[in-house]
């Protein structure tokens, strides 16, 4: 799987939506690369994301649902970090394993 490192080679994007409606990923989760696809990180970060659902179908087919490509934005978190993509009504967001607060019993 591709993925979009920074300039410095430190942090890789990923694709999250951060509007209200349809996620990207959350809506998507067998789809694992849409999460990473350098590709569509490209039109995002040039703004050009009206051309991100047919480039989107043509990669993962017909049951990849790309409504959530108007509000998709690139976040950058450093390689190695253990990450889980969590949702809201479409609203998605990254959670850090080390920002869990998880409790142990």
């Amino acid at each position: 799987m591709e993925k979009q490192y920074s300039n410095n080679k430190k942090d890789i994007g990923i694709l999250i939506s951060k509007g209200y409606g349809a996620g990207w990923y959350s809506w998507n989760r067998q789809f694992t690369a849409c999460l990473y696809d350098p590709e569509i990180i490209q039109l995002v970060l040039t703004d050009r994301h009206k051309l991100i659902p047919e480039l989107a179908l043509k990669k993962y087919g017909e049951d990849f649902f790309p409504d959530g490509y108007k509000d998709l934005v690139v976040e950058w978190i450093a390689v190695g970090t253990r990450f889980i993509v969590r949702e809201h009504d479409g609203n998605e967001w990254i959670e850090k394993e080390d920002q869990m607060g998880w409790q142990v019993a």
